[in-house]
């Protein structure tokens, strides 16, 4: 009896031994698999916001080449156009005004046509940088053609203030002439609700009173007509 106890005593402790190692090898597998998991999961939320910012950057980087221009980073015509739209309903709403400023380059065309297109492109970058140091920072500029320009001035109520910046404007063509023959600017100063009322109609007005710089003998500011201010000799 004594030898039949032994071995089932035997079997048994073996029996445990083995289901032991069996429970051990099983919670060891189920660690390891939990690891991978959590390894898995990492590694995919990593992918996946890598992915996501990489769309992020690229959709930021698509709506600001839709709304910048290239060459001098400026807020373009289309940009320009929406957010004077937006400006204008705000100031309509709190009856505020707003200045613009329609500026065209004099004397751009013989830069281009003596140096070539590439010393054209530097001098609009240098204008660019010239007369984004001279605004305030509530004004917007944008370049929405080829060698023009336009700023506005929200809140603007003064038409000698923007006279003075105008002139500013100018002056900065003026010293350190940024190209090798002489460059000038026209500018036409339009105020809302004044002249116009919706961006079509104060851009326009804005324009006209920038050619009638032009046919005054260029390199000057004018006012549109409807607000009846003498525009201002440089």
């Amino acid at each position: 009896w004594e030898g039949i106890h032994g071995d089932l005593s035997r079997r048994a402790e073996a029996a445990r031994a083995q289901l032991q190692s069996h429970y051990e090898g099983t919670i060891r597998l189920l660690a390891l698999g939990v690891l991978l998991g959590a390894i898995l999961l990492v590694i995919l939320y990593a992918a996946i916001a890598r992915e996501l910012r990489e769309r992020r950057h690229l959709v930021e980087r698509i709506r600001r080449e839709a709304d910048h221009d290239d060459l001098t980073q400026l807020p373009n015509r289309r940009f320009f156009t929406q957010w004077l739209g937006y400006a204008l309903a705000q100031a309509r709403r709190e009856g505020s005004t707003l200045g613009l400023l329609c500026i065209d380059l004099d004397g751009f065309k013989a830069v281009n046509d003596t140096a070539g297109h590439e010393a054209g492109d530097a001098l609009l970058t240098e204008i660019a940088m010239r007369f984004a140091g001279l605004k305030r920072d509530s004004d917007v500029l944008a370049r929405i053609g080829g060698d023009e320009f336009v700023l506005a001035a929200v809140g603007a109520e003064d038409g000698r203030d923007l006279a003075r910046l105008a002139e500013r404007l100018l002056d900065s063509l003026a010293e350190r002439p940024p190209a090798s023959v002489p460059i000038g600017a026209s500018i036409g100063i339009a105020f809302f609700p004044d002249d116009a009322s919706d961006p079509p109609g104060l851009l326009a007005s804005a324009d006209a009173a920038m050619y009638a710089a032009k046919r005054a003998g260029r390199n000057r500011v004018m006012f549109s007509a409807v607000a009846g201010i003498p525009g201002a000799a440089s």
